[in-house]
């Protein structure tokens, strides 16, 4: 079974946008889904772990309603810094 994390509890600040760059819309659909969409073509049955902060569930919440979610996406909260995110996914 191929599994992934990812890390995606970035606050976009050095965007300037009120919303994380991970949520924009980009072609028609947020970048997070054009990351999720690439390892489900790579495998159907890949395992995600979709990190983020408490504070984007909401984001991930709409995204989600619209999104055919693959047949495992798991959402960690992510930590206080990068390395604890990694270490709440993994």
């Amino acid at each position: 079974m191929n599994a992934v994390v990812v890390v995606a509890g970035g606050s976009g600040q050095r965007m300037g946008s009120q919303i994380p760059k991970q949520y924009l819309d980009l072609g028609g659909k947020p970048l997070i889904i054009h990351t999720l969409e690439k390892f489900f073509t790579y495998d159907r049955e890949m395992q995600v772990v979709l990190v983020m902060a408490k504070s984007h569930l909401k984001f991930w919440d709409v995204i989600s309603i619209s999104y055919q979610r693959g047949p495992s996406i798991v959402v960690a909260l992510g930590g206080e810094t990068h390395h604890e995110s990694v270490k709440n996914g993994l």
